[in-house]
């Protein structure tokens, strides 16, 4: 049986965070020598976050509409099944034949 090593910089997650980790290190000493690429930068996140709220909302929004129409589906289902197992009248007065 093999064992894996448990290193940490072997991980996908741990690369994933160091590479936004420098990366946000890289821009915030190139901003602060050069204004222009601090000013590029504000805009970038400005519009992330734009980006990232918008998504929440359409999965709210999507989330709203499937639910609805899920009632809906399952109101009509119950609607049929009601229609289909209702007593009749006649059964209703004379349940064992018995007047």
């Amino acid at each position: 049986m093999r064992t894996q090593r448990l290193d940490p910089a072997q991980t996908p997650e741990y690369r994933a965070a160091m590479t936004v980790i420098v990366g946000a290190c890289t821009l915030a000493a190139l901003g602060s020598v050069l204004p222009v690429v601090e000013q590029a930068t504000n805009v970038g996140m400005a519009g992330l976050g734009i980006l990232a709220l918008l998504a929440v909302a359409l999965r709210f929004l999507v989330r709203f509409v499937r639910e609805r129409l899920e009632d809906a589906a399952d109101a009509r289902t119950a609607a049929a099944w009601q229609a289909a197992h209702v007593r009749t009248s006649t059964t209703a007065r004379d349940p064992v034949g018995v007047s």
